[in-house]
């Protein structure tokens, strides 16, 4: 997954999945130019319901993963939430 990133041009970013865990697990990993791993990363959860995927992730430097898809006051986390749904042809 490429991300336009505000310092740079583009920013690579490599996603890894954990369908095992309940939410499933989804880290957002940092590469250099190289595509070889940097330090930082971005834990979060998703799930895939039919044609939807919905992803909740932590934003900045916080490490804890999200427990439920909920984002706002109350959650102690900086949260970001997403849908993507397939278009059908």
């Amino acid at each position: 997954m490429r991300t336009p990133d505000p310092k740079s041009e583009w920013k690579a970013i490599l996603l890894k999945i954990d369908p095992t865990t309940n939410p499933k697990a989804v880290d957002f990993v940092d590469l250099d130019q190289e595509g070889k791993p940097r330090d930082r990363s971005s834990a979060g959860i998703y799930k895939l319901d039919k044609d939807e995927l919905t992803i909740c992730v932590v934003l900045g430097p916080e490490t804890k993963r999200p427990k439920e898809f909920k984002t706002g006051p109350g959650t102690n986390l900086n949260l970001d939430m997403m849908t993507l749904r397939r278009v059908k042809k």
